[in-house]
């Protein structure tokens, strides 16, 4: 039963999240399947599921909130663009850490 309610946060997470594939939208897109893949392989658990998801929903306000007054400055744009990389350093290291779901 966890792993259904997990299963549909996650695809509700990615609907909301990858409304617009464009520029960091589709580099979100890409790190969201990341996840769903190393998920539904077993390379992550619920607990690292769930902090690389909250990571992606924080990024995902960050970029809302460059994009309000609509323009995302230079700066903003570094900011994400350096959120993301973490983003997919924190990802790989999840998936590669040796543990497995049980």
């Amino acid at each position: 039963m966890k792993s259904l309610a997990l299963a549909a946060m996650l695809s509700i997470c990615c609907s909301g999240l990858c409304a617009e594939p464009v520029g960091t939208g589709l580099r979100q897109h890409h790190q969201l399947e990341r996840i769903a893949a190393g998920y539904r392989s077993g390379a992550l658990d619920r607990r690292e599921l769930g902090g690389l998801l909250m990571e992606q929903r924080s990024i995902a306000r960050s970029r809302r909130i460059a994009r309000a007054d609509g323009r995302v400055t230079p700066g903003e744009r570094a900011y994400l663009r350096l959120r993301q990389n973490r983003a997919s350093g924190h990802i790989f290291s999840h998936k590669h850490d040796r543990q497995e779901r049980i």
